[in-house]
């Protein structure tokens, strides 16, 4: 595909079909496809099938990234999604084609808003509500903001909404503006909590990678695994629900990350600072302690919770 491609401007509030998705407390939210519930049998033995896979996750809930990774495993295999924003090419085009981020890829992750609304359930069905809410651009580069929403089955809970911003080198149409700048202030302080996470030997991308199912060639190379957000932004939460929530995912109220400033690798040591602004939020700063310089900061995160 040729660089004459532009994300069309008319597509900034793009609306896409409902789409039917399942998760589980085993961290495998396209389930449906993997189980019986979908496959041969009569109608009996699937409605059977579908009662026992739900009570497995009876009393849990789900891991606070899960509605995100659904989200991402939704616009990545969603042809419709992927060529708005790359044109023909789609998700080949997102990851390998030229000119890119890294000559891997026109697409990059830059940044993303979760707010919860509901507890989600361990093991459920539910929909992806699915829109485009913006397009902009910077140096020729077009940045997509998506908005989904995820609901029960039934429609009767709202569990998240999840605002993703993407960037597609090359590809901004003509006259668009900046994206919107929010940024994580970040006190001019002391942190109240400084956590160290050591990396070497867990394989923590490869793991993340099979989990989140996410075959992002910027992940799975062997000479230089990046960390994926969704798993960076994983390990803050986590850090901020041990030290301010009692660990519990039900008190979780939002999450935000205004932009990803930096990458870091699979044998990273890395550390969280931690500032209570007040009752009800905390702000995070990650950064790769033993790196100087621009690339020791990876991002700044804002977590609210209920107090």
């Amino acid at each position: 595909m040729g660089d004459e491609f532009q994300v069309d401007t008319k597509d900034s509030n793009k609306e896409f079909p409902k789409v039917p998705i399942a998760w589980s407390w085993n961290l495998r939210p396209l389930l449906a496809e993997a189980s019986d519930v979908d496959g041969v049998g009569s109608d009996e033995e699937r409605e059977a099938a579908r009662e026992r896979w739900l009570k497995q996750g009876t009393g849990t809930l789900a891991h606070p990234l899960t509605g995100h990774n659904l989200v991402l495993q939704y616009a990545r295999n969603t042809d419709p999604v992927m060529t708005t924003m790359c044109g023909p090419g789609g998700y080949d085009t997102w990851q390998h084609g030229e000119p890119g981020t890294d000559g891997r890829g026109r697409g990059l992750y830059m940044g993303t808003e979760i707010t919860f609304h509901a507890p989600m359930p361990g093991t459920a069905f539910g929909e992806i509500r699915h829109r485009l809410d913006g397009v902009y651009g910077v140096k020729g580069s077009a940045f997509v903001r998506h908005v989904s929403e995820l609901w029960s089955e039934d429609g009767s809970e709202h569990y998240q909404d999840v605002a993703i911003m993407c960037r597609v080198a090359g590809m901004a149409p003509d006259g668009v503006e900046r994206p919107p700048k929010n940024p994580v202030e970040v006190p001019d302080r002391a942190p109240d909590t400084v956590l160290d996470h050591h990396l070497a030997g867990k394989r923590l991308v490869f793991r993340w990678a099979c989990a989140s199912e996410d075959p992002n060639l910027r992940h799975i190379d062997e000479s230089d695994p990046r960390a994926h957000g969704p798993c960076a932004i994983s390990i803050v939460t986590h850090d901020v629900l041990r030290e301010y929530a009692g660990d519990d995912v039900s008190r979780l109220r939002g999450i935000r990350v205004p932009a990803f400033l930096r990458p870091f690798y699979q044998e990273d040591d890395l550390e969280v600072s931690l500032w209570k602004v007040d009752a009800e939020t905390i702000v995070a700063r990650l950064v790769r302690p033993k790196i100087e310089g621009a690339d020791r900061h990876v991002f700044d995160l804002e977590v609210r919770i209920a107090g």
